[in-house]
Order: C-alpha cells, then sequence, then structure tokens
C-alpha cells in the first residue's frame, strides 16, 4: 500500500504541475480572456494572492472538486508556485485512501 500511495501521489503531483504551468505560461491569454468576464474572479485573485497556501490546500482536500480544471484555473492567478506545491499536499490524505480501499479490495477478491 505504502508503493502504491507514493507512485499515486507522485503521479497526481506531476500531472498537476503540468497543468498548472500550462495554464500560467503557455494558455494564460486565452484563460485570461475568459478569467475577465466574470467579476468575481478579481475577487478570488485577490483570496489566494493573500491566502493561497491555506485555499489550495483545503480545496485539494475536497473530493468533488475537478483538480484538472482547478490546477489550470489556479495558474493564472497571481499565487506563488511554492505555495501552489506545498498545497499540493491536500492531495494525499484522499490519495492515501482510494490505494487502500483498492488494496483492501483486491484483498478479499483473493480470499
Amino acid at each position: 500500500m505504502t508503493m502504491g500511495s507514493i507512485c499515486c501521489i507522485s503521479g497526481a503531483a506531476f500531472g498537476a504541475v503540468i497543468t498548472f504551468l500550462l495554464g500560467r505560461y503557455v494558455f494564460r491569454r486565452t484563460a485570461l480572456k475568459l478569467y475577465q468576464r466574470y467579476p468575481v474572479m478579481s475577487a478570488i485573485d485577490k483570496a489566494i494572492e493573500s491566502e493561497g497556501l491555506f485555499l489550495v490546500f483545503l480545496l485539494r482536500l475536497c473530493p468533488l472538486m475537478p483538480l484538472s480544471l482547478f490546477n489550470f484555473m489556479i495558474g493564472v492567478t497571481s499565487i506563488r508556485f511554492s505555495d501552489y506545491l506545498i498545497g499540493l499536499l491536500g492531495i494525499c490524505p484522499a490519495t492515501v485512501g482510494y490505494v487502500f480501499i483498492g488494496t483492501t479490495l483486491s484483498d478479499i477478491e483473493e480470499i
């Protein structure tokens, strides 16, 4: 289970960082056009600028959050990359739980 958790967390973190960097550097102009259509996004950007680490960590804990879209959109905000990376630790509890469930189900199947 430990090796599975490490592999899943590192793969998810790698994918999240790539999507974040795509949002920040490659698709930034397109995303900013969409971003400017909605005034609430500027308020979200201000909140993320001041409390980015805390917000990213909490949103990572939510299993209902579509993480691919979240990674892309957070790349457009003014969050510091270091805060984003530390906030990735929020994926650990759910990932370990999912790996545990998968491992337990496969053990039950063998019995």
